[in-house]
């Protein structure tokens, strides 16, 4: 019997028959004691009747004997009575007899006939003395009279065996109690006893066979689940503790083939994820260094555009300068959508909080894209909804970027009809009451929601899932004439939810599009700073400053110095930051253009030269001119000593900012510090300090969509 199972059972079984049999023990020794008090108490009721017959035969006799010598009729009634009390007695104990016949003993059916007999004759005496009175004879009455008191020593005599039986039956029937009070409690202490052994027993067994080796196994669990696979069961049994005992022998020996499996996998693992990192870091270095290609001659191209459309002679040549710039733009909005959605895949877009004025901004936009939607014929719209705030804190850049994207979008696939431009503020009802942002107070956010609706050609049902996926674009003639690289959306929608809000669409096949975002921005608290206000007209810069350019590249180079000679101003030029830094030693600049990668002598480590001449010319403002604006940090060129950043290419509006910021507002601000560095931390970088009083700077429509 090698079951667990058999064995619990038959040890169950066991205990259960033991309990039946001191629970009949128990039962039987409770109902004889019951039949023995029943007996009592039957002959305690015998001994009651026997008395009450004898009481009544002497009352009969008595109340006979008067009613003989008186011959008054009240003693013959009395007599009667007492009579029929005394059968009614003898009737009662007839009728015990016949119930317990088996029990009965012979004694008391003979007194039981004897006491019959004697009310019998007792009768017969009442009637003879009735007979005498009514006859009036007194010698038959006196004859009567002989006769009672005959039967008067018979009854006597019986009275006295039965008082005799009766003590008897009295001492039988208390011993016999006596022994079965005695007897049950030391049953049932007996029984008792025995079911604590019993369960005692079972308890020990259940320890041994279960518990004990359940409990070996539940600590060597939790050794194996801290970590010790050394740690081994031992076979004490052969049934299905044995065989959970090996179970668990074998799943340690699993577990520990399987912890060598995962550390050769973990490894193999790190190394994968170190290729990999490596690879990361060598796409982005070469998203850098292709940016850094691709910008370089783009700047010559953007600028050489500019200056072509400015100088052109004829309307048609500058219609096609603008034809040319529009695709140099296009172009330059796809380069910066793959370096965004590579700095979002790496984790690296950082948001700014600004103070910024939503209706500006939108209306900025707006007019951004204005000119492209009223040359294909379209009517352009923008609300603002009363309840918008007029400042906020947020990412101005990034949430004009989301906007231009979907502007640029209903521009591309609307060829005739309206596009619509509304902002409005979400009920704040899932909001929470109080968000705290670093560096700022405490405040309720405000959900703005900007919606662009377009009357184009719409987006099928089947490309509704897919639309927001990098590099998706809806197939068939749409996609392929209005280019694109399948970007900005997917770009769109992580940068709304990196503002705390989503983006979606509603659209209709031939009817147009309603794209909406959402961004949970904050309200401005502190009422003393100005917003950023709008861009600062063009104007002609004062001629005669004295700006060094300093450009290893020769054609953009030649094209930078034409065009900043066209504004009035004496330029130097340098081809590398070692030469630069000889120019600034010998000559005073009033503005400081300084591309930051360069042979020989980098633009960091020129600039750096520059800080440290130690006299006025250690001050001059020196402006970055980078590719890797948008793939470094800018705090990286504060560091180095820069007091500002133009990201290339740039066009010549980005020039003329940093032409009328330097030239013109910072020798116009005399109050501002001499540290130019100072004056750009004051308005150029409006997260630090103050709001940026020249939002093209940077400008959020650097990124197209």
């Amino acid at each position: 019997m090698n079951s667990l199972g058999r064995k619990v059972l038959v040890a169950s079984f066991s205990m259960l028959v033991l309990l039946i049999g001191c629970y009949a023990l128990v039962a039987r020794e409770l109902a004889e004691w019951n039949d023995a008090s029943a007996s009592s108490m039957l002959d305690f009721r015998r001994a009651l009747l026997d008395a009450e017959i004898h009481s009544g035969l002497a009352r009969t006799v008595g109340e006979t004997a008067s009613y003989a010598l008186t011959g008054n009729t009240d003693y013959r009634s009395e007599a009667t009575e007492s009579l029929e009390r005394a059968r009614l007695a003898a009737a009662e104990l007839r009728r015990i007899a016949d119930q317990t016949a088996a029990r009965s003993d012979v004694d008391h059916g003979r007194f039981l006939q004897r006491q019959v007999r004697l009310l019998q004759s007792a009768q017969a005496q009442l009637n003879q003395v009735s007979s005498a009175v009514s006859a009036g004879g007194p010698l038959r009455a006196a004859v009567a009279l002989r006769s009672i008191y005959a039967d008067e020593a018979e009854r006597d005599a019986l009275w006295q065996e039965i008082t005799a039986h009766r003590q008897q039956e009295r001492l039988d029937d208390e011993q016999a109690l006596h022994d079965h009070g005695r007897r049950a409690p030391l049953l049932l202490l007996a029984g008792v006893a025995t079911c604590t052994a019993m369960m005692g027993l079972f308890i020990a067994y259940v320890r041994w066979r279960v518990v004990g080796p359940l409990t070996t196994l539940a600590q060597l669990t939790t050794s194996v689940a801290a970590g010790d696979l050394t740690q081994r069961a031992e076979l004490t049994h052969r049934d299905e503790i044995g065989q959970l005992q090996c179970s668990f022998n074998q799943m340690v020996v699993d577990l520990e083939r399987q912890r060598r499996e995962r550390s050769v996998l973990v490894e193999s693992l790190a190394r994968s994820r170190d290729a990999a990192q490596a690879a990361n870091r060598a796409k982005s270095d070469f998203l850098a260094n292709v940016s850094h290609e691709i910008r370089t001659p783009m700047n010559g191209v953007v600028v050489s555009l500019d200056l072509m459309h400015e100088t052109a002679p004829d309307e048609e040549l500058r219609r096609l300068a603008e034809v040319a710039r529009t695709c140099a733009r296009s172009l330059l909005g796809m380069l910066n959508d793959l370096l965004d959605f590579s700095r979002i895949e790496a984790g690296r877009l950082e948001l700014e909080s600004v103070t910024f004025e939503p209706l500006r901004l939108v209306t900025q936009m707006v007019e951004l894209h204005g000119m492209r939607a009223r040359a294909k014929g379209l009517v352009v719209t923008c609300q603002v909804a009363a309840d918008v705030p007029a400042r906020l804190n947020g990412d101005a850049m990034r949430l004009g970027q989301v906007l231009l994207n979907l502007l640029d979008n209903a521009i591309r696939y609307t060829e005739r009809g309206s596009i619509d431009v509304s902002v409005s503020v979400d009920p704040p009802l899932l909001l929470p009451v109080q968000v705290q942002v670093p560096g700022q107070a405490a405040g309720r956010p405000v959900v703005l929601r900007l919606r662009v609706t377009d009357s184009g050609v719409g987006i099928p049902p089947e490309a509704a899932q897919k639309i927001f996926q990098p590099f998706y674009q809806v197939e068939g003639a749409a996609a392929c004439n209005h280019g694109g690289v399948g970007l900005g959306l997917g770009i769109a929608r992580q940068v709304a939810r990196l503002m705390g809000g989503e983006i979606g669409f509603d659209s209709e096949v031939g009817k147009g599009s309603s794209f909406w975002f959402t961004a949970r921005l904050l309200p401005d608290t502190n009422s003393g700073a100005e917003a950023a206000p709008a861009a600062q007209p063009r104007r002609q810069h004062p001629a005669g400053k004295a700006v060094l350019l300093v450009e290893d590249h020769s054609d953009t180079r030649e094209v930078m110095a034409r065009a900043l000679r066209r504004r009035g101003l004496h330029v130097t030029t340098a081809e590398d930051g070692r030469v630069a830094l000889a120019l600034a030693a010998a000559a005073d600049f009033d503005l400081v253009l300084m591309d930051c990668r360069m042979p020989n002598m980098d633009g960091f480590q020129a600039t750096r030269a520059i800080r440290a001449l130690g006299d006025g010319r250690a001050t001059v403002p020196v402006v970055a001119l980078t590719a890797y604006g948008l793939t470094e940090p800018k705090q990286h060129y504060l560091d180095a000593g820069f007091d500002d950043l133009v990201v290339k290419p740039y066009s010549l509006e980005d020039v003329e900012t940093v032409l009328y910021r330097w030239l013109v507002l910072e020798r116009r601000e005399s109050v501002l510090p001499p540290r130019a560095k100072d004056v750009f931390a004051a308005t150029a970088r409006p997260s630090k300090r103050t709001p940026n009083p020249d939002p093209t700077w940077p400008s959020p429509g650097r990124t197209d969509s």
